[in-house]
């Protein structure tokens, strides 16, 4: 009489992979709220999304080598697309709380603007009645502008790039905010209509 042992199933490398990366989701799905938290917290969201990338090409490495295997790519696929597609929340409320402490009318995407100190920095502009205020991100006041003395609004278009840059001159000196990618001439020109609409506004009630 011979033992027989039970075969033991062998579960293929890709296939647990996929499924930790299923659970993964499914356990993200769920944590949401959380989630949203996180993406509240700029330095540690984006951290996650390279590690997320990261595991989604690893995933697709895994799909390609063992097939290819369809649900492991597309597995793969969805966690990189979700890595660059969700970004950071935006602070829209604090946002919102500097343009009334502002006493501005309405706040606008500023793109990149040239610091003092050479480097490019992501701003918004708000729209006061009497001056333009230019923030960076942290809401540290870089230049402001008097609507009165602006002199000349225009958009230059750079199209090998796909950039737009907005000038503003007055009477004090100069400045270019750059705005990139796909929707960088909307961008641009809701920005020069809104200050071009602010400075005739300004003119009409001079005396």
């Amino acid at each position: 009489m011979t033992d027989t042992k039970p075969e033991v199933e062998t579960i293929p490398r890709a296939e647990r992979l996929r499924r930790a990366g299923l659970f993964v989701l499914f356990s993200a799905v769920l944590l949401i709220p959380k989630t949203l938290g996180l993406r509240r917290r700029r330095k540690l969201w984006n951290s996650l999304r390279i590690l997320a990338a990261l595991a989604g090409g690893l995933l697709l490495l895994v799909g390609l080598a063992d097939g290819p295997r369809a649900a492991g790519m597309l597995l793969g696929s969805v966690v990189i697309l979700f890595a660059l597609l969700v970004p950071p929340l935006r602070k829209s409320g604090s946002a919102d709380a500097k343009g009334r402490k502002l006493g501005a009318l309405v706040s606008l995407n500023g793109g990149l603007y040239r610091s003092a100190n050479g480097k490019h920095v992501r701003v918004r502009l708000y729209v006061a009645p009497e001056r333009l205020h230019v923030l960076d991100e942290r809401e540290r006041p870089l230049i402001e502008i008097p609507v009165s003395e602006i002199a000349a609004l225009r958009v230059v278009a750079e199209e090998e790039r796909n950039e737009r840059t907005l000038v503003i001159e007055w009477r004090g000196g100069k400045a270019e905010f750059r705005y990139e990618g796909f929707f960088a001439d909307h961008l641009a020109e809701v920005a020069r209509r809104t200050l071009d609409s602010r400075l005739r506004s300004q003119l009409r009630v001079l005396p």
